[in-house]
């Protein structure tokens, strides 16, 4: 990652990892996106920060075949230790989301699982105005969960209505819909999505998340208070055990994701997220 500090105090850090032709979320990217993270956070001098990339696409999510081959490895480690590894993401995006400094994302291209969960974590969304642009959060159509805080603050900004068949489906949707969806803040054109970004930062220097402010509700409500919620997840899980027999457990984890995530504080549905994506990856299933 590249870190440009502007005379303005605005860092901006840019993803372009050496070698590969689209940007994935491996060990080496998330030691670069922490230290990123505690740079703008700890530096006095730096006001706020923005991440971009420098390859056509943003990220295009996980390092499958880092998955994969950890997957079919003999010897496994502890649960707490696979745990505390799969939490990783989502750890260094609450300390982005709470370090108390407006962080603004610029996705000038296709940004896929991870690479929307660190867009979702920060303050402001921006994506150049492309028809060619989608993001999505695909887990579900390898087995897995998003596990970088996708299902949470999914849930938080669309509510579960509108969440359940973007998770459960791994749909794709372009960066018009998203924006009126509210996963995203504004389009710009590509080359003006940093100065848009940092225009915003100018303004809001003390950018809260959405789900850490005051009175916040979850949009449409939560199966606790609102029955249609209850019985949607209910005729939900119906239709998935009609169609997978139960042989395909990731459908099941997300709407678990949802429907516990949504009555439990932020932080702890994340970590409640990263035990069903835990769960996913020691599933025998996916060991074949």
């Amino acid at each position: 990652m590249r870190i440009d500090v502007g005379d303005d105090g605005i860092a901006v850090g840019t993803i372009d990892q050496d070698g590969r032709a689209a940007n994935v979320i491996d060990q080496d990217m998330l030691d670069a996106l922490e230290g990123f993270v505690e740079r703008v956070l700890t530096d006095d001098t730096i006001r706020g920060g923005i991440i971009t990339s420098g390859k056509s696409t943003f990220v295009a999510g996980a390092d499958l075949n880092g998955i994969e081959a950890s997957l079919r490895q003999t010897e496994q480690p502890d649960p707490e230790t696979q745990f505390e590894r799969n939490f990783s993401l989502s750890r260094i995006l609450r300390r982005l989301e709470t370090g108390g400094k407006p962080f603004a994302c610029a996705l000038n291209g296709i940004a896929m699982g991870g690479g929307l969960e660190i867009a979702l974590a920060c303050h402001y969304r921006v994506a150049a105005d492309n028809p060619r642009l989608i993001v999505g959060l695909p887990e579900v159509q390898v087995g897995l969960l998003p596990g970088g805080g996708g299902t949470q603050r999914m849930l938080r900004l669309l509510g579960i209505f509108q969440a359940m068949p973007l998770l459960l489906e791994g749909k794709t949707i372009p960066a018009a819909k998203a924006l009126e969806l509210g996963l995203l803040h504004s389009v710009a054109p590509r080359d003006q999505l940093v100065g848009n970004a940092r225009q915003w930062i100018l303004g809001e220097p003390d950018a809260v998340a959405l789900w850490d402010q005051e009175g916040y509700v979850v949009p449409g409500g939560t199966p606790a208070d609102n029955p249609k919620v209850a019985e949607a997840l209910a005729g939900s899980r119906h239709v998935v055990l009609a169609k997978t027999h139960g042989r395909y457990p990731a459908p099941l984890a997300i709407l678990s994701c949802l429907e516990e995530g949504s009555v439990l504080p932020i932080d702890e549905a994340l970590r409640l997220e990263c035990k069903y994506f835990t769960e996913l990856n020691n599933d025998p299933w996916q060991r074949r």
